[in-house]
């Protein structure tokens, strides 16, 4: 018969050799008085048992009287635990030394995260908070409760329309949602709508106001393109509509033919860090490799408890190798990349939506490793806006 395993556990279980030509003798006796043995085996004048750490005082006595050599193979159970933990103070004490360290930490804020706003936006968040008391390293029993941070970051931090604070064990949460900047009114003094750049008028959309010009003619910044003068001049009204013309862009691109790269040799170590908060215990990877450049590889574990993610974790940072590299590329290659370079610069120069209609190289050269070109952008876009008053 086999105990429970939780009664081994508790009370400590013992495994061992026997030896001896009365080992059935033995067997016998613990059974009439009552002693439970398990995983017995018996072949001749040897065999093995278990016992129950609390069913040895009456077992031992038993194999002195017949006579029955025993040897432990095996010990398990907490008493023997205890009894190890007790030798070794030290290890004790570092024990309870972490649990109290675990518990402490768990009541730290560690991280802050802020999200829903630009970098600049976000950094007036993390400061509003700091001053608040929310910060990484502040104790969470200091905290406020997360609506009452909520309401103060609002009045804090006028341009934020809506905040949500969500505590997630040693984890802030922080999302922010700006508000909409205020939409201009319309410009209801009477005015003109001129060409902002040089082009040829292809065509006109005039929503308020008289056309003056037509597809094919050319402008120049300032000529009037809708007016705002309504029966010869004796009402004016906010002239408004869109006029599309062909602009044409030049721009100069060095593209080079040679570019200096990183690359990886496959060559690497492998560091192993125990975090607690902001420090790191390194456990393993003690090599200094001999590296001319490193490229460096962060790999975290995410340990919870529940629902609390603990604030110890374990790291693996990966160094690898970097060698330059030289990288070429024909000419052309380099003259589609110009294109795509060009182009990429018109559409920054434009107003609003625009389309680019067509390209064509002006000027190519090739000196010093380096491809020059001078390119010549068409685009169809809308160049009218409001004359000022």
């Amino acid at each position: 018969m086999k105990r429970p395993q939780l009664e081994h556990i508790v009370f400590g279980y013992v495994f061992m050799e026997v030896r001896g030509s009365n080992i059935q003798a033995l067997l016998l006796d613990m059974q009439q008085k009552g002693v439970v043995l398990h995983d017995v085996f018996v072949k001749g004048d040897r065999g093995t048992v278990g016992v129950c750490l609390r069913d040895f005082d009456a077992f031992y006595p038993a194999c002195r009287k017949h006579g029955v050599k025993l040897r432990f193979t095996s010990r398990s159970g907490m008493p023997f635990f205890i009894r190890k933990l007790r030798r070794r103070k030290a290890m004790l004490v570092g024990i309870a030394l972490f649990f109290v360290a675990l518990y402490g930490l768990g009541n730290v804020i560690w991280q802050v995260d802020v999200s829903g706003v630009e970098d600049d936006s976000r950094q007036l968040v993390i400061q509003a908070a700091r001053e608040l008391g929310v910060y990484p390293g502040s104790w969470k029993s200091k905290v406020p409760e997360p609506d009452v941070i909520q309401s103060r970051l609002l009045k804090k931090l006028p341009n934020l329309m809506w905040v949500g604070v969500q505590m997630d064990g040693s984890k802030v949460r922080i999302e922010a949602v700006p508000k909409v900047p205020d939409v201009q009114p319309l410009n209801k003094t009477p005015h003109d709508v001129i060409a902002g750049k040089p082009g040829v008028i292809r065509r006109v959309f005039a929503n308020r106001g008289t056309v003056m010009v037509k597809p094919g003619q050319v402008v120049h910044p300032g000529d009037v393109v809708i007016s705002g003068n309504l029966a010869g001049g004796t009402k004016w009204v906010p002239a408004d509509g869109q006029v599309f013309a062909e602009v044409w862009y030049n721009t100069r691109i060095t593209i080079p033919l040679q570019v200096n790269q990183s690359a990886l040799t496959g060559n690497h170590v492998e560091r192993d860090y125990l975090t607690l908060g902001g420090l790191n215990l390194r456990f393993w990877g003690w090599q200094q490799p001999d590296y001319q450049a490193t490229y460096e590889r962060d790999e975290t574990s995410d340990w919870k408890l529940g629902g609390l993610t603990l604030p110890v974790q374990w790291k693996q940072v990966t160094l690898y190798e970097v060698s330059p590299a030289q990288v070429k590329q024909s000419e052309d290659d380099a003259a589609r990349n110009a294109l795509a370079l060009a182009a990429q610069d018109v559409r920054g120069q434009m107003r609003g939506d625009g389309e680019i209609l067509e390209q064509t190289v002006l000027h190519r050269e090739v000196q010093h490793g380096k491809l020059y070109e001078t390119i010549l952008t068409k685009t169809d876009e809308n160049i009218g806006v409001a004359a000022s008053s």
